[in-house]
């Protein structure tokens, strides 16, 4: 459902984007962080990751940079560098956990926080480090840990804790949004990052929908199969989901009418889309096995 926000002729874009992954691409290798501890990734995985992380600079990162913020096409594939770095790392490790928890890979011990120390020393090395960043990063890895340790010991959680998880588990995308901002100085209301924060836990719902047969093969977090544990009801973690979506989409529209009067036009033009999503995504969830 979620389309490119490419148009025709953009392709050069997609080219042009390609070329900071040559330089600061998914191959790079933290001076401190001991990735080889996480497993080896084949072309495939590789792809795979790559593929995860074009989805959010197409989508999710172009439409905050571009649409809303008004940053040109070549300011936006500057702040690529960093950005890639960040999410390959993340999205590496996610991988490895999941290879871990479907038995593809030995289960090894990892330091989420070198990890994370080492993520928030690059961005202090490119002076793009501050309070909030820090927080974004400790939710992120707090995100991986849990993960991880559901592995062996998955715990029950209730409908509020599960939603607590999503806070954490939309945490990345949240980074990348400030790193954006630092990198051009970029000013903004805490509402309208409250705004981007409930579109990013949604926009996770949607996905926890479209990868729900995948997330029960590879034992994921995912916010259907944790309800359906807790409620022991498929049927009723879909109601209660349902509702989720609604009451979010609900609350991202009254915010976006809050925005300045120079901004509200863009941020209603993204809730019109959300609701688009939403239309699909909840029809998708009601067709959902039992």
């Amino acid at each position: 459902m979620r389309k490119s926000v490419f148009g025709k002729g953009e392709t050069v874009w997609i080219d042009r984007a390609m070329e900071k992954f040559d330089v600061h691409g998914i191959n790079t290798v933290p001076p401190v962080v001991n990735e080889s501890a996480w497993g080896s990734f084949s072309n495939k995985e590789y792809f795979y990751i790559l593929r995860k992380i074009f989805h959010t600079f197409m989508f999710d990162m172009k439409e905050f940079a571009i649409d809303i913020y008004n940053l040109s096409t070549e300011e936006y594939i500057n702040a690529l560098t960093w950005l890639t770095y960040v999410q390959s790392i993340i999205y590496k490790l996610d991988l490895s956990i999941e290879k871990q928890a479907s038995n593809l890979i030995p289960d090894v011990k990892i330091d989420f926080n070198t990890v994370g120390d080492e993520l928030k020393s690059f961005l202090k090395e490119h002076k793009l480090l501050d309070a909030e960043i820090i927080r974004c990063i400790d939710d992120v890895i707090r995100y991986l840990s849990f993960e991880k340790a559901q592995i062996h010991q998955k715990k029950r959680l209730c409908a509020e804790e599960i939603f607590k998880v999503l806070e954490l588990k939309s945490a990345d995308l949240e980074v990348l949004r400030r790193i954006i901002l630092k990198v051009y100085h970029i000013n903004v209301s805490q509402k309208e990052m409250k705004f981007f924060k409930l579109l990013d836990k949604i926009r996770e719902v949607f996905d926890d929908i479209r990868d729900y047969e995948e997330d029960l093969t590879l034992k994921n977090f995912n916010t259907i199969i944790y309800l359906s544990s807790n409620i022991n009801s498929t049927n009723a973690a879909i109601k209660v989901l349902t509702e989720y979506i609604e009451q979010e989409c609900a609350r991202c529209l009254s915010l976006a009418e809050q925005t300045a009067k120079n901004k509200q036009k863009k941020f209603l033009a993204v809730c019109q889309r959300l609701n688009e999503e939403k239309k699909y995504y909840i029809k998708l969830l009601h067709m959902l096995p039992e």
